[in-house]
């Protein structure tokens, strides 16, 4: 194998590790174990960020403050909602920029 045929399978491995937690992080939220699912996305988010998957990280934030928000675990996560919405909008993410306001109205 090519030494770009490898690096390419690389990130491609990688991605589906992170969809896999991020999918196992709605599963834990949607059964009410909210600090499971933030056990969850926690590596997404470390993952994404080191790695400068810029998607994946906005949108493991926003279901990170999300799932923080709604299980009151975090007395930070509106503040850091706000800043994900200013983020995602200043980079051109309006749909998750839109997504975390919305959360903030709730």
């Amino acid at each position: 194998m090519s030494r770009k045929g490898r690096a390419g399978s690389i990130p491609a491995l990688r991605t589906s590790f992170l969809l896999e937690l991020r999918d196992d992080a709605r599963v834990q939220a949607a059964e009410g174990n909210a600090t499971n699912a933030i056990d969850a996305l926690k590596p997404v988010l470390a993952e994404a960020t080191k790695y400068g998957y810029l998607t994946y990280e906005l949108e493991a934030r926003l279901e990170l403050r999300e799932i923080e928000m709604k299980s009151g675990t975090s007395p930070e996560a509106r503040l850091a909602l706000a800043s994900l919405a200013t983020d995602a909008k200043t980079k051109d993410f309006l749909l998750i920029a839109r997504k975390a306001r919305a959360a903030l109205n709730r």
